[in-house]
């Protein structure tokens, strides 16, 4: 029976549609009231024309809520029918809806399956046959913008009459009528005449939203002597009775009734929602029967009600009903409060994670048997799962293998037995994921809201050592607003400090959290809850929200490599299939050349399966370039240049047609049906067709859709390759500095330029060409040059001799000679900010290069500002290196130079600077005279990490003079401006100084408090080496109290 019943058919009507004349309408009948009665379906039209016909206002207030229960029920029903029909999708709390709220519906509950089943829907992507269902219930409910004002009359419990006014939805404000008149329509004309009033406009409005339902044509169909027919129910009197139809995938018998789209015929069933039969009386002309709407059920019939008011009990029906209900059915039940397990929530949430993954594995993005451990994040992973921050954001560059990180993490936690829910923002529908979540958990509608749900669920993990986890992955890929989602993700990592075993955990591409609006980005709300680690900025080391995914170490590579050489595509129906290779070049890894650029771009997963697919059963060299690499990919695995006929060109003409739009419009993305309709690229397009060009190429992974807002975006899936691409078209137009200018003003626009400025300049230095790159970090510095670009010019250059440098790459020299031989300002902000990075890297070597090229630079140019930041530099490399007279000297010039280019804040930095240096070479008078001077210029400036530093270094000096209560007190008060200003570092080595002293006081007990805080926030930050010093001062004084055990531990 549920076979019989698939939609999808087309229907053609032989002949022109019915439509149903009202009978005896009043003559001064509103044309929108007539089109109602002339067009609407017939259960609609029928209540309608007897509405506009009827004198007595408390009949009319009964026709009023008839026909707003029809309306609401064709809505319901068809939504309802919708999801019956939908392969895959399925929702407990639509099931129960079904199942339960219909067995003896109220008219709220035709609302529910409106509210329920529509959400579910759309999580599942999927195409309503009446997209304007969900638009319609948009306007009148959910983003209702003029709510309709219900007062009601009560009496309290002391016996005062009261009045409750609240704002209602359309829908809400007449099924609130309705509930008020359960009693019956016997109220007074006087009463009866002041509700039509106030509900029939609301009634129009309600209907006006709903026009589409005139649209979409309602049908009965019937067999007689074996050739189909059919009726099309329109208006408040159909007429023109049964017409021949094509045949038609429906079983009248099942579903007798159906839904058709007057444009193209597709067909939906009804299924047993709707019903003819026979009535004592309101047949209609030539069926002689009645429409019958779903009322409910019983142990043994479905009860309908017809048009007429009628109602019919049918036990043919109910197996039907069964059938689509248990087609639906899941393998768990609604969850409540009383019913809420550990294993309910993995079970569905190992529905939704085996969809993500599944479509992480299908789109190439996983390969779960190549995929291997990253030690770039371990032990920031292992303090978020082994601590109590609920908050952890892992970013990285395109192509750096986050996905597959999350994912492998996935399957990890669910294998220790971890409900996991793991999303594909890509795959959201809208950013209000604790609703999704709640939805596709099952989760009763007793528990609204997420909060109630971990309350409900706090028994279930507490001291459990189990964790929920909820991950969404690529939240830069979201299809609507990813401010929006970043908010609501960053809301649920603070909501969960209460509740520390649920965790969020979400992925994000390098630059969209720069990006983003500063409210709406992970940490707004502060970075207590999160699992942070610490970024370098202007020369000041700081916590922030997102740990990076670096590439593979130089260890993993050699494992990555065998792991992709031993990966299979094997078919997932065939156990005994050995699958076939796809990335086995000829060469063991250890033929390749340990300092050559190949290994460095296998350190890139992504880059790592594009080189060895591109080599595939080649020798794979030790020395490969980007370009190369790229071209050789596009030349074997995108065109096939080796396969007999050539291969596949029109996939490489596609890209370089696709590329040429992308340049011109300045965008990564534009929609497909634009694309499509482009003369150029129609042909490739194929009417999306399996073999087209872009087809294969979405095939590929290359290519990705995304949606935004219903409409289809294409983007490449590496933004290496769009930007090869990119440089492969403007680098030929590079002649002059001027031509990289603009091209750095074209990147504040389209983001991706700025890749290819890179790209291009790493040619120039490659082909001799340093001077381009030292000529366009000079342009920055003339009139007219905004800053924005000027900010854009030196970061890209400060990102190739980085690159330059931790690749040992031959032109890195090259190109700090040429930037000395015309030294600026510029130049000096950026070997500032190289430096600060390379030493963060500790790319040693090279390091020391770029602070020798700062140094010459900055004592050329002669211009004082410049120097302080260089002088701070080399001063703070001398003082690792524990030379600490040269560290002061250089910190004094720097501290001269900012006096007398006036710039405060370094001079402060530099006096702070010199004291701890006077400190370290035992001149302890003179360090604490000089903290206190920067002391005050900080609190001048209301610098208040350099307050709190200041505070730190006095407590320190306080300490050694012995005066531990001065010393507490400082410390204290540095805490209080770290603890405010989430300056975590800093706070740490507040509180591992406050454990000293307690310690120094032999209060053992508030110094290993003391130092587990301390620890703790060093485990959250990833400070491997303080965590170690605070483990280890812990030990020693459990060994004091000879607990030796856990010393040991």
């Amino acid at each position: 029976a549920a076979a019989a019943a698939t939609a999808g058919s087309a229907a053609t009507v032989q002949g022109s549609p019915s439509t149903g004349a009202p009978d005896e309408l009043p003559g001064d009948v509103d044309p929108f009231d007539r089109e109602v009665a002339l067009t609407f379906p017939y259960p609609v039209a029928r209540a309608w024309a007897a509405l506009l016909r009827e004198p007595d206002p408390r009949m009319q207030c009964k026709l009023l809520v008839d026909t707003f229960t029809a309306a609401l029920k064709m809505l319901a029903l068809q939504v309802a029918s919708e999801y019956l029909h939908a392969d895959g999708v399925r929702s407990a709390r639509v099931n129960q809806t079904l199942a339960r709220d219909l067995r003896r519906p109220l008219i709220s509950a035709w609302n529910l399956v409106l509210q329920r089943t529509l959400p579910a829907l759309r999580d599942a992507r999927v195409e309503l046959f009446a997209p304007e269902v969900e638009a319609a219930y948009r306007t009148l409910e959910v983003k209702c913008r003029k709510r309709f004002l219900v007062t009601t009359h009560y009496v309290d419990a002391g016996g005062e009459n009261r009045t409750r006014t609240k704002k209602l939805g359309k829908i809400q404000a007449l099924i609130s009528y309705r509930n008020s008149l359960a009693h019956g329509f016997n109220q007074s004309r006087e009463r009866a005449r002041r509700e039509v009033d106030t509900y029939l406009p609301l009634l129009r409005e309600i209907l006006q939203e709903t026009r589409f339902l005139a649209r979409y044509e309602l049908w009965h169909v019937r067999t007689r002597e074996g050739v189909p027919e059919g009726m099309r129910l329109h208006g408040s009197n159909p007429t023109g009775g049964f017409t021949p139809i094509d045949p038609v995938d429906l079983d009248p018998t099942i579903s007798p009734l159906f839904l058709r789209h007057p444009s193209t015929g597709v067909t939906l069933p009804l299924f047993a929602f709707f019903d003819v039969d026979d009535v004592e009386e309101g047949g209609l002309p030539g069926m002689g029967k009645d429409v019958l709407l779903f009322e409910g059920n019983t142990k043994r019939t479905v009860i309908y009600v017809s048009a007429s008011g009628e109602h019919v009990e049918k036990a043919s029906r109910l197996a039907h009903w069964r059938t689509l209900l248990e087609r639906k059915a899941l393998d768990v039940s609604l969850l409540t409060a009383d019913t809420l397990t550990r294993e309910a929530l993995a079970a569905a949430t190992g529905r939704v994670s085996a969809g993500s993954l599944d479509a992480l594995i299908q789109s190439g993005k996983y390969l779960r048997e190549a995929t291997i451990d990253r030690v770039s994040l371990a032990d920031t992973l292992a303090q978020f799962e082994a601590g109590t921050r609920t908050g952890l954001v892992v970013g990285g560059a395109s192509g750096i293998g986050k996905s597959s990180f999350i994912a492998r993490c996935v399957d990890r936690w669910q294998a220790e037995g971890h409900p996991v829910a793991f999303y594909r923002a890509s795959a959201l529908s809208e950013p209000d994921v604790s609703q999704r979540l709640l939805r596709d958990l099952g989760v009763s509608t007793g528990m609204p809201y997420l909060e109630e749900f971990l309350s409900a669920a706090t028994p279930l993990f507490e001291d459990t050592g189990h964790r929920f986890i909820l991950v969404v992955d690529a939240v830069n890929e979201f299809p609507g607003d990813v401010a929006s989602l970043v908010r609501e993700l960053d809301a649920l990592v603070h909501q969960a400090k209460a509740h520390p075993w649920f965790r969020v955990v979400a992925s994000v591409r390098d630059g969209t959290q720069r990006r983003l609006p500063p409210d709406a980005r992970f940490g707004t709300r502060g970075l207590g809850p999160y699992v942070t680690v610490e970024e370098v900025v202007d020369g000041q080391t700081q916590p922030v929200p997102v740990a990076k995914l670096k590439a593979v170490t130089d260890e993993e590579v050699a494992e990555l490599y065998e792991a992709y050489r031993q990966y299979r595509v094997t078919d997932p129906d065939d156990p005994e299939d050995p699958g076939v290779a796809r990335f086995c070049p000829q060469t063991d890894f250890d033929a390749l050349d340990p300092m050559g650029h190949t290994r460095a771009l296998l350190r890139e997963p992504l880059m790592a399966r594009l080189v060895m697919a591109a080599h595939h059963r080649r020798a794979l060299p030790g020395n490969l370039r980007v370009d190369a690499a790229m071209k050789l990919y596009i030349d074997t695995a995108v065109v096939e240049s080796g396969t007999p006929g050539g291969g596949f060109p029109n996939r490489l003409r596609f890209l370089q047609r696709l590329v040429k739009e992308l340049d011109r419009a300045d965008i990564d993305s534009l929609p497909r049906d634009a694309l499509a309709a482009m003369p150029a690229l129609r042909p490739l397009f194929g009417s999306f067709q399996r073999d087209s060009a872009y087809i294969q190429l979405l095939d590929l992974g290359v290519l990705l859709e995304e949606w935004r807002d219903d409409e289809c975006y294409v983007r490449f899936a590496f933004d290496r390759m769009l930007e090869f691409l990119l440089a492969e078209r403007i680098d030929p137009r590079i002649q002059a500095s001027a031509d990289l200018l603009a091209l750095a003003e074209r990147a504040g626009r389209f983001a991706s330029l700025r890749g290819v400025l890179g790209v291009i300049l790493g040619r120039a230095c490659d082909q001799g060409r340093a001077h381009l790159v030292t000529e366009l970090l000079d342009a920055t510095a003339e009139a007219g040059v905004a800053p924005e670009t000027a900010s854009l010019v030196s970061a890209a250059v400060t990102d190739l001799v980085v690159r330059l440098g931790v690749d040992r790459a031959p032109g890195f020299e090259p190109l700090l000679a040429a930037l000395q031989e015309t030294p600026s300002a510029a130049d000096v902000q950026m070997l500032c900010t190289a430096a600060d990075r390379l030493f963060l890297l500790g790319v040693v070597n090279q390091l020391d290069l770029v602070l020798a090229a700062l140094d010459a630079e900055s004592k050329t140019l002669g211009e004082p500002g410049p120097r302080a930041r260089a002088a701070l530099r080399l001063g703070l490399r001398a003082e690792k290196l524990r030379e600490y007279k040269r560290a002061k000297s250089l910190k004094e010039e720097a501290l001269r130079c900012a006096e007398e280019a006036d710039l405060p804040d370094i001079q402060a930095t530099a006096i702070r600077e010199i004291g701890w240096i006077c400190y370290q070479l035992d001149e302890n008078a003179e360090a604490t005279a000089l903290t206190t001077r920067a002391l005050a210029m900080f609190e001048t400036l209301e610098h208040s990490r350099g307050i709190a530093k200041s505070y730190n270094d006095l407590g320190i000096f306080a300490k050694e003079r012995g005066e531990q209560e001065e010393a507490v007190r400082l410390y204290r008060a540095a805490v209080a401006i770290n603890e405010a200003n989430s300056y975590l570092e800093d706070l740490s080595d507040n509180y591992f100084n406050l454990a000293s002293v307690a310690e120094s006081r032999s209060d053992d007990t508030e110094s290993a408090r003391l130092f587990r805080v301390s620890v703790e926030i060093d485990q959250g930050l990833g400070r491997a080496s303080s965590v170690g010093s605070g483990q280890w001062r812990l030990a020693k004084i459990a060994s004091r109290a000879e607990n030796y055990a856990e010393a040991e531990r």
